[in-house]
């Protein structure tokens, strides 16, 4: 922005017409040449004042005090010091920046409302975390995917966009639904699938412009590691990372998903526990052979909710690689909804057995911290909980009649092991399929989508509402595209509702899929 600053009338006439929308007051009703260089910024607060009032311009002005700071400097210069302070103590309009709430004003406010029954809240950041290869990312694209039926989505693929695409098409086809028009992926200017710097505070400011103007519902930021930019995994700074996310969901009523990674075997949370302390909800993914438990760690504001357990069903997308081999996918379903067939014996409970039995054979039975070692790459919950299986199936005992810590297998133990599965159909029969992940559609109907796509203008505000001064005319703001998911025939038709039960696919057999 090449700009004249050297006038230093031009610059008080500018001072003084931003100083007072800052304050709450009218654009000033003056020609744009009498702000000289300043002109363009003066044009563009005015007219977001009339469209966005005050609190628009306050956000606008900081956005642009960030990128020219001349214009920061310029207003520190001649504000009195209430307002280098950071506040606005005693506005012109006779308004301050803060006021008391009374209890009556505190029983006015809105209680939350989930998006999600149960999962995640409008206007709120949700942390859904577990290992690798534990399924959670199936699980959030499910949630897209449904809200999408009745709501704006905007997705953060900052790893593996391909894999998301590949889901997609898996859940349109296992579900005979139309690629959802809602669903968008973020990406640059030449449109490609992008990340977003979290730390960074102009491109959270773009990114807020970008969600409003697409009306988002539903934010995934996926993964949280892919859109730190570097940041230390320390209090401090997942704390910062937790506030950009709470901006990002405060500003825009959208409510923000967050996928996390933990470590290989569950235990703990990459980073800090202040990310967590931090997030309106947390979620903890962990998986045992084919089942994928959902566990509610924290919910402000609820009660005790259920874990959910998911099965992965295998899709045939009709396609094949360069190889000529079929591409698949997968959906996740509610476990006791997916029929199992075969052997009884999983992979994670094959895998302890025979642990005990070797350990026994080879020296003594183990104790349980003993044998616990030994597996130390199984996630912890999933040992005990085969643990616990396996004795109540008779496949193993603890002590010599039922005397010691030791654990042994016995004669159906050992029977069991030498049994092999003839039924190489694990995943069995799929059965009618339910609603793990219940949407709201009760939320207001939202305002048609702003004009000219993936840029943002903001409307012209009423002549009434607007200076009756000129302005120069100023660019667009340009916000980062929003790609959107597209439908079969290229055809932009609001999809039916989404049926609760599965239809496509009853009792057809499937194989387990690939975990994300």
């Amino acid at each position: 922005m090449n700009q004249n600053h050297h006038d230093p009338t031009a610059n008080e006439a500018a001072r003084h017409a931003i100083q007072h929308l800052l304050d709450g007051g009218p654009p000033a009703d003056l020609p744009a040449a009498d702000y000289g260089g300043w002109g363009e910024i003066v044009s563009a607060l005015c007219d977001t004042h009339g469209t966005e009032g005050t609190p628009g311009v306050l956000h606008l002005f900081e956005t642009l005090a960030r990128a020219h700071p001349d214009l920061a400097k310029l207003i520190a210069a001649y504000a009195p010091p209430a307002h280098r302070n950071g506040y606005t103590h005693g506005h012109t309009n006779g308004t301050h920046r803060f006021r008391m709430l009374s209890a009556d004003d505190l029983v006015q406010l809105p209680p939350p409302t989930f998006l999600v029954k149960d999962t995640i809240v409008l206007g709120e950041t949700t942390v859904i975390a577990g290992p690798g290869d534990s399924g959670k990312t199936f699980l959030v694209t499910d949630m897209c995917w449904k809200v999408a039926q009745h709501y704006p989505v905007c997705y953060i693929a900052a790893e593996d966009a391909q894999g998301i695409s590949l889901r997609m098409q898996a859940w349109c086809k296992h579900h005979q639904r139309p690629r959802p028009q809602n669903f968008h992926v973020l990406g640059t200017g030449t449109g490609v699938p992008c990340a977003v710097e979290l730390m960074d505070a102009p491109q959270i400011d773009d990114l807020i412009l970008t969600l409003q103007a697409h009306q988002i519902k539903l934010v995934v930021i996926d993964t949280l590691s892919q859109c730190s930019g570097g940041a230390e995994e320390n209090g401090s700074d997942m704390t910062r990372l937790a506030a950009a996310c709470n901006r990002i969901a405060h500003t825009t009523g959208a409510a923000v998903v967050v996928i996390h990674h933990t470590t290989k075997d569950g235990k703990h949370y990459r980073g800090h526990s202040s990310l967590k302390d931090n997030t309106y909800g947390f979620f903890d993914v962990a998986k045992e052979d084919d089942v994928i438990n959902l566990a509610k760690i924290r919910i402000k504001n609820t009660g005790s909710i259920a874990d959910r357990h998911f099965r992965l069903v295998t899709v045939d997308l009709g396609k094949v690689d360069t190889y000529g081999d079929p591409i698949t996918s997968a959906v996740a379903l509610p476990a006791h909804k997916v029929k199992v067939t075969g052997d009884d014996l999983t992979p994670s409970r094959r895998e302890v057995l025979s642990q005990i039995a070797l350990m026994q054979d080879a020296d003594e039975a183990p104790k349980a911290t003993q044998l616990r070692q030994s597996l130390r790459d199984m996630h912890e919950r999933t040992f005990y909980r085969v643990l616990h299986w396996l004795r109540e199936h008779g496949y193993i005992k603890q002590g010599v009649m039922g005397i010691g810590n030791r654990y042994y297998v016995t004669d159906a133990g050992r029977d069991k092991l030498e049994q092999t599965n003839d039924d190489p159909n694990t995943a069995g029969n799929l059965l009618l399929d339910a609603e793990y992940f219940l949407v709201n559609t009760r939320l207001p109907d939202p305002d048609p989508t702003p004009p000219g796509g993936a840029s943002y203008t903001p409307p012209v505000p009423p002549d009434s509402q607007r200076s009756t001064a000129t302005r120069p005319d100023r660019a667009a703001r340009s916000v980062p595209p929003v790609a959107s998911a597209g439908s079969p025939d290229g055809s932009t038709a609001t999809p039916p509702e989404l049926p609760s039960g599965d239809t496509d696919a009853e009792n057809a057999a499937r194989t387990p899929a690939p975990d994300d």
